[in-house]
């Protein structure tokens, strides 16, 4: 049984609509994230990976509610791709989504925030 892991790396997944194959397709493209969260960091450190500008290039949308409204607003048309923690890409792969990204693959690494 494992009670608690540690990574180094980001342990979410890129999910995103069928049509996406590649980074540079989600140019004029929207992607839900959370504010101040570690989707929204992961998002941000892969888009600027591959040259694109958050709110530029890439519109981000800040949702709340977690993943599970994330994904709604997926399913309903409102975003084209989040980035979600297993076991939350299944849902998502059941529905028609594909994974463009694995954060862990890319070695995307945490960031430690200072506690004031």
């Amino acid at each position: 049984m494992v009670i608690a892991t540690e990574t180094r790396y980001v342990p979410l997944r890129l999910m995103v609509d069928p049509a996406i194959q590649s980074p540079a397709q989600l140019k004029g493209r929207k992607l839900g994230v959370g504010q101040a969260g570690l989707d929204e960091y992961a998002t941000i450190l892969y888009l600027e990976k591959f040259g694109l500008v958050p709110n530029k290039d890439v519109q981000l949308v800040y949702l709340t509610g977690g993943v599970p409204s994330r994904a709604a607003a997926m399913k309903q048309g409102l975003i084209d791709g989040l980035a979600v923690n297993p076991p939350n890409e299944y849902e998502l792969e059941k529905a028609g989504y594909r994974e463009l990204a694995n954060f862990l693959d890319l070695r995307c690494p945490m960031r430690v925030f200072p506690i004031p």
